[in-house]
């Protein structure tokens, strides 16, 4: 556990009223992160974080290869990682500009990289949060799901207010999944 404390640099100490960017360094940023959770039902949920290392110091020729031309054939077996995929995308006021376009640069690279015969969404939040599924959930992924996906991200703006995420990550923990296989 550990403990933060912001002040208002203002000498009036006035409260936000409206968003504002809050900037801060953690000294273990660059390691690597996994967290799992159990639901209710007994499904369990898990979140990977880390920073990919650029430096090619230490790598076979092979895997240097790979990183000059990721065209190439590579022995993945990506059956064994089907699933049902819910993207979290914020799309609050604050994420405005390069924000909000990196964020969906990123996320046509994961949706375009899923594995075949898996299902997703993306949740997109602010003030209240959306999901591009609606009431049918998640969508099997297929060339026509991605392309839709992708057709309905171009109208994807940073204009849905502040910033909730309790709200649609409560939701998404809670979802039954599409699949009884996919848990």
């Amino acid at each position: 556990n550990h403990s933060v404390q912001v002040s208002l640099i203002d000498e009036q100490n006035k409260i936000p009223t409206q968003d504002f960017v809050l900037y801060f360094r953690n000294e273990n940023l660059g390691e690597p992160r996994i967290q799992l959770e159990k639901a209710a039902q007994g499904n369990y949920y898990g979140m990977l974080s880390f920073i990919p290392s650029l430096s090619q110091e230490g790598l076979t020729d092979e895997q240097q290869q790979q990183i000059q031309d990721p065209e190439a054939e590579q022995d993945i077996d990506l059956s064994k990682a089907k699933g049902e995929y819910i993207f979290l995308l914020d799309r609050s006021n604050s994420m405005s500009g390069k924000r909000i376009e990196a964020a969906l640069k990123a996320l046509k690279v994961f949706l375009k990289s899923l594995p075949e015969d898996s299902y997703f969404d993306i949740c997109s939040f602010g003030s209240r949060y959306i999901f591009l599924g609606g009431k049918d959930g998640s969508m099997k992924y297929s060339e026509e799901s991605v392309k839709a996906a992708l057709t309905a991200m171009i109208r994807f703006d940073a204009n849905l207010g502040g910033t909730d995420i309790m709200s649609p990550l409560e939701n998404i923990l809670t979802k039954k999944p599409k699949h009884d296989s996919y848990q």
